[in-house]
């Protein structure tokens, strides 16, 4: 008996079957398969296929928090969203978490020409209650989408990024826009299912949005990647 010689490694190489040459006959010529090699080898490349997309799955992709219009008009007064302090103090945590491994923070603000969102004015400035730090990037937008006529694709391929976090307000609009961008260029994303928020529209409250928009967007198919659903207390960051 001879082990056949491949230039396979790994999986594949311990799993090819054993060659028997036979007798030189006119109907028997040259190396036999036995020992049910050839199933040997086709379950050997199987195997080694599927530890490749188990290797691959594992390689945790580059994060980066992206924090939608958390504006101090949109946090207190009238225009205040639906449980807004606590939604803050989770953003806070995950942009703790975040730095801690290294991701980058990036806080979307969001502007209008004229009104209580106009560039510059107090209801414009990021809420008080948010812990920045001077290493976070700032990223002005005057569309839903966090990735329409601004720098954020760039700012993102420029560090490498493969996977976005994304939470803030509101989650009908700026949030839903945003993620559905994100998908559309390529990113897969992690919205975090309690860090989103919105007001009452008249119709259904301010939690029945939020949650519905939450499973609407963890459902989209047809895309590169897809939308994870993920509590706060639940994500990690890939470096």
């Amino acid at each position: 008996m001879r082990r056949c010689q491949t230039s396979g490694t790994g999986v594949l190489a311990n799993t090819m079957a054993e060659y028997r040459v036979g007798p030189s006959t006119a109907h028997d010529r040259g190396p036999h398969i036995c020992h049910g090699g050839l199933e040997s080898i086709t379950r050997g490349r199987r195997r080694l296929l599927k530890l490749d997309r188990l290797a691959q799955n594992s390689i945790a992709m580059k994060s980066a928090l992206i924090i939608i219009d958390v504006q101090q008009a949109l946090c207190s007064g009238e225009w205040a969203m639906f449980d807004i302090d606590r939604v803050v103090d989770r953003i806070n945590e995950l942009a703790t978490k975040a730095r801690s491994v290294g991701a980058t923070v990036f806080y979307v603000q969001h502007e209008e020409s004229q009104g209580p969102l106009q560039f510059g004015t107090q209801g414009w400035q990021l809420y008080e209650r948010l812990a920045t730090e001077p290493g976070d990037i700032r990223i002005r937008k005057s569309a839903s989408d966090a990735f329409h006529g601004t720098e954020l694709h760039a700012q993102l391929q420029a560090r490498g990024v493969g996977e976005l976090v994304v939470c803030g307000l509101q989650s009908e609009f700026c949030v839903d826009s945003t993620v559905r961008r994100a998908l559309s260029l390529g990113y897969p994303v992690v919205l975090v299912s309690n860090a989103h928020s919105t007001m009452d529209n008249g119709v259904v409250s301010a939690a029945q949005i939020s949650a519905h928009h939450t499973s609407t967007l963890a459902n989209i198919g047809g895309y590169a990647h897809t939308v994870k659903a993920t509590a706060a207390a639940e994500v990690s960051f890939g470096t």
